[in-house]
Parts: structure tokens; C-alpha cells; sequence
């Protein structure tokens, strides 16, 4: 989750940039779109750019981890709903 948030200005460029740069490398859509929405909100927690940093990079990827578990718990309940609205 959103440790603070600072300054949103380029949030949305870095996660266009960084959805953009996975796809590019491979990565199927809910993988870049978990990792590049976890970009956007961690480039929120700092006045400028994030630095370049292994906290930066584990912050990342806790917050990608999250939003897949989020994106997951959502899944299982929408199919759930799905299921019962059918029998």
C-alpha cells in the first residue's frame, strides 16, 4: 500500500513507461499492469524521481505482490458471484 503520498506529478508517465518497457520484455498484461501500477503509486511516495535504490526496488515489489493478491481475492469473488448467479 501507499506508504504516503508526496507528489503525484509523473506517477502516470511512470506507469506508462514501465507497462510499456514490461510488455515489451514479455510480461503478459495482469504482471505488468500489477508491477506498473506499483511503480506509479511507490514515484507518489518522493518529491522527484525515486531513486535508484534495492528499497526502492523491494517497495515495488511488495506493492506488485499486494495488488496481485487484490487482483486474485477479486477474481475468486467475481467468479463466485458469477457461480451462485447461475444455479
Amino acid at each position: 500500500s501507499l506508504q504516503a503520498l508526496v507528489n503525484p506529478t509523473g506517477a502516470g508517465n511512470a506507469y506508462a513507461a514501465a507497462y510499456t518497457a514490461l510488455r515489451g520484455s514479455g510480461c503478459d498484461e495482469v504482471t505488468s499492469g500489477s508491477i506498473a501500477t506499483s511503480v506509479g503509486a511507490v514515484f507518489c511516495e518522493y518529491d522527484h524521481c525515486p531513486p535508484f535504490s534495492y528499497h526502492v526496488l523491494d517497495r515495488i515489489i511488495a506493492a506488485s505482490n499486494q495488488v496481485q493478491e487484490h487482483m486474485a481475492a477479486e477474481k475468486m469473488a467475481s467468479e463466485g458471484k458469477w457461480k451462485n448467479a447461475t444455479t
